[in-house]
C-alpha cells in the first residue's frame, strides 16, 4: 500500500511539472505574441536602409537614407504587425520644385509649400519650448532637413526684466543670415582729431554670454596704430564706416545676449546691420543694400536709433532709461513709401526738404517734422508710424498733451532727417539693458 501511495504521489508531481511547463511555454509564446513588429530591413533601390532594422517596433517609424543625387519620399512605418512601406529615393532633376509641405515635429510647416522651387528656403514654424535647426531648401530637387528641437535653458531668450545688468539682446526674424557690426574703437586718423571712441583699458571686448551666433574678435577697417589692431592691418571699405568692429553673425530666428566692453565713460558706440551681396559687404547702399539702420549709444549718453542715411531692416530697439526701459519699434518700410527698392534704400533727402521759408529748428515745431514736405514728409512719416512722433503728420503726441509730452512720458521717435529730430534721443542708464530686434523690410 505504501508501494502504491508512493508511485502516486510521483506521478502527481509529474503532471504538476508538465502542467506548469505548458502554462510557461503560453505565457511566453502569449508575451511574444502580445510584441508586434515589422521586419523593415528590406533594402530600397538608390539608398540604404537607414534606422529601419528587422524589429521594428509597432507604431514606430523609420526613414531609409537615398544615395547621392537622390532624395526620400515616404517612409516604413509598423502598425499591428503590419509595414507600410512608401520609401522611395527618387532621383534629383536639375530645376526641379521639392514638395516641402511635410509635416515637422512639434511645429508646423510654416510658409514651406508643395511646389518650393529650385534654390529657394523655407522655413518651418515651432512650437512654443523648442527651436528650429536648419531649413528646407531645394536643391536641384532635393530637399535639405529641419526640425524642431527641444529647448534647454540657454536656449530660451531672457525677458527684459531676467537680461543681466550691462547687456545688449539681439534677435533676428529675417529670413537670411545676418551680419551685425559691434563698434570696439574709431581711431578717428588725422587730421580728424582724437579717436572718438577708446577700447576699453582692460581688454573686455563684446562677448557672447549665450545663445546662437557667432562673433569675430575685433576687426580693423583702416590703418591704425595700436592699440588698435598691428599697423596695416585693412579691410575692404563698406557701408558702416571706418573704424574697429566686431561682426556677430546670427542666423534666422536666432539670438544671442552679449555683454557691453567696458568702455570709458562719455564714449558712444554705434550696432550696424550689413547686408552682403555675393558674401562681399554692401558698398554704396545699391541694389538691395540700402544703408545700416544704426544705434548710436553709451552708458548714461544718448541711446539713439537713426535712419538718417537710409535703412536696411526695420527694427525693433528697447532701451533701459531713468524711468524704466522705453521702446522705439521702427515697424514701416519708408523706402517702398518713397519709390525705392523696398529691401534697402537711402535716405532720398538727407538734408531734408522744407516748406518755404523754414528749416529743421523752425516753429511750430522745432526738429519736428511738420514742416517737411515731399520725400522728406513722406519718408518721416513711414519711420514714424505707431511712434510718438513730433510732427503735424502724426497725431499720437497730441493725445498725451503736445509735442514736448513725448519725451515726457519716455516715449521717444526715430531720427529720420537729421540728427536733431524732436523726442529721438533716449539717455542709456543703468541698468544699462537694451533689446535689438531685426526684420526684413518686406
Amino acid at each position: 500500500m505504501q508501494k502504491e501511495l508512493k508511485i502516486g504521489l510521483i506521478f502527481f508531481s509529474i503532471l504538476l511539472g508538465l502542467s506548469l511547463l505548458i502554462l510557461l511555454i503560453i505565457h511566453l509564446t502569449n508575451s511574444k505574441t502580445d510584441s508586434k513588429t515589422c521586419n523593415a530591413s528590406s533594402e530600397i533601390q538608390n539608398g540604404s536602409i537607414g534606422d529601419c532594422t528587422s524589429n521594428l517596433v509597432d507604431g514606430a517609424t523609420c526613414y531609409p537614407i537615398c544615395n547621392s543625387g537622390y532624395t526620400l519620399s515616404g517612409n516604413k512605418k509598423c502598425s499591428n504587425s503590419k509595414l507600410t512601406d512608401t520609401a522611395k529615393c527618387n532621383l534629383n532633376i536639375p530645376g526641379s520644385s521639392c514638395d516641402a509641405s511635410g509635416s515637422i515635429p512639434n511645429g508646423t510647416i510654416g510658409d514651406c509649400t508643395s511646389t518650393l522651387v529650385d534654390g529657394a528656403t523655407c522655413y518651418p514654424i515651432c512650437n512654443s519650448g523648442y527651436t528650429l535647426s536648419g531649413n528646407r531648401t531645394c536643391n536641384n530637387g532635393s530637399l535639405s532637413t529641419a526640425s524642431c528641437e527641444q529647448n534647454t535653458p540657454a536656449d530660451i531668450p531672457p525677458t527684459y526684466d531676467l537680461q543681466q545688468e550691462s547687456s545688449v539682446f539681439i534677435s533676428s526674424n529675417s529670413k537670411s543670415t545676418m551680419k551685425i557690426y559691434l563698434e570696439y574703437a574709431n581711431y578717428n586718423p588725422p587730421p580728424r582729431g582724437p579717436p572718438s571712441l577708446y577700447p576699453p583699458t582692460d581688454g573686455t571686448k563684446w562677448k557672447i554670454i549665450y545663445g546662437n551666433g557667432i562673433l569675430t574678435d575685433p576687426i580693423n577697417f583702416y590703418n591704425s596704430p595700436a592699440p588698435y589692431g598691428v599697423i596695416g592691418t585693412l579691410v575692404d571699405a563698406n557701408d558702416v564706416g571706418s573704424a574697429t568692429w566686431q561682426i556677430l553673425t546670427l542666423e534666422p530666428n536666432k539670438w544671442v545676449l552679449l555683454t557691453i566692453p567696458n568702455f570709458p565713460k562719455q564714449q558712444a558706440w554705434s550696432i550696424r546691420p550689413l547686408k552682403y551681396n555675393n558674401e562681399k559687404p554692401c558698398v554704396g547702399g545699391g541694389g538691395n543694400c540700402g544703408m545700416p539702420i544704426l544705434i548710436e549709444s553709451g552708458k548714461d549718453m544718448i541711446g539713439d536709433m537713426s535712419a538718417v542715411d537710409g535703412v536696411n531692416y526695420l527694427l525693433k530697439y528697447t532701451l533701459s532709461t531713468k524711468d524704466g526701459p522705453t521702446t522705439i519699434d521702427f515697424n514701416s518700410n519708408p523706402c517702398s513709401k518713397v519709390g525705392l527698392n523696398p529691401k534697402g534704400c537711402r535716405n532720398p533727402s538727407v538734408n531734408g526738404q522744407f516748406r518755404s521759408g523754414t528749416q529743421w529748428d523752425s516753429e511750430p515745431c522745432p526738429a519736428g517734422t511738420c514742416n517737411t514736405i515731399d520725400k522728406t514728409k513722406t519718408w518721416c512719416d513711414a519711420i514714424h508710424n505707431g511712434q510718438c512722433a513730433n510732427s503735424n503728420s502724426n497725431t499720437d503726441w497730441k493725445q498725451i498733451g503736445g509735442p514736448s509730452s513725448c519725451r515726457d512720458h519716455n516715449l521717444f521717435t526715430t531720427y529720420c532727417y537729421t540728427h536733431d529730430d524732436a523726442s529721438s534721443s533716449p539717455a542709456f542708464n543703468a541698468p544699462y539693458k537694451m533689446r535689438l530686434t531685426y526684420s526684413d523690410l518686406e
